[in-house]
């Protein structure tokens, strides 16, 4: 669904932030302080995103938008509306945050992740089609998957695609026919190697993806913290710039 609407403008007290639909983990409240600041400084952000019920204006993506507009004091907010329930805001918020605002953490993407694995309907799809939605690499879901199955809880064995079809899981990487004896009862084969070999190579990548996040929100934490003491005339520049800024 993209954001191709034009924004209205909502009291922000008919904003519900719904806290079964935030897929962080947590608010970075130093991204929330500089936004409020930032915003009490004349800085225009882009709108939040929310689903319409008819009754209420679920938050589905801007919750650090949303947080630093109360604690600045705004009483209205530019939204952009869709129509739906708690579900269709589930899958938005799920999405959301891949490709703009404040970076998420490995906790963040794991959560996202989890709310679709743990879902009815949603754990239905196959491990690449949640991974395309929330925005995360395939032996992640896999990974957090086969967590989920030992302790407990259980997948169907057909999953469906994207394209509506559906497949049978159980059979993946089984042979179709019994496969020849190797040449030796020691050697292990190359797949097999190349596998694992790659496994260990998306491990090692999430890991460093991991450490960068935590490095990046220790900078940005830090400029939030050093931008009160900012020379007056590089502090006037920063409060008359209208800077873009994500969730």
């Amino acid at each position: 669904m993209t954001d191709e609407k034009i924004p209205t403008t909502l009291d922000i007290s008919k904003v519900y932030a719904d806290p079964q639909v935030q897929c962080r983990e947590k608010l970075d409240r130093a991204t929330v302080k500089d936004y409020a600041e930032r915003m009490l400084g004349g800085n225009t952000f882009p709108p939040i995103v929310t689903f319409h019920d008819g009754t209420l204006y679920r938050l589905v993506d801007g919750f650090h938008r949303h947080q630093a507009a109360l604690e600045a004091g705004k009483t209205v907010i530019s939204a952009i509306v869709h129509e739906g329930g708690a579900r269709e805001a589930l899958l938005f918020a799920a999405g959301a945050n891949t490709r703009h605002g404040l970076r998420r953490t490995n906790a963040d993407k794991r959560k996202a992740v989890s709310m679709l694995l743990m879902d009815k309907e949603w754990k239905t799809w196959t491990d690449h089609r949640i991974a395309e939605h929330c925005g995360v690499s395939q032996p992640m879901v896999s990974a957090l998957k086969k967590e989920l199955a030992e302790n407990g809880y259980q997948f169907p064995s057909r999953r469906k695609c994207k394209n509506g079809k559906t497949m049978e899981t159980n059979n993946i990487g089984k042979p179709s026919v019994e496969p020849a004896a190797p040449m030796s009862g020691t050697e292990e084969p190359e797949e097999a190697d190349e596998i694992e070999r790659l496994r260990a190579r998306v491990s090692e990548l999430e890991r460093e993806i991991e450490d960068k996040d935590r490095r990046i929100a220790e900078l940005e934490h830090a400029l939030a913290q050093a931008r009160p003491f900012w020379p007056p005339v590089i502090a006037q520049e920063g409060a008359t710039e209208t800077r873009a800024a994500g969730n």
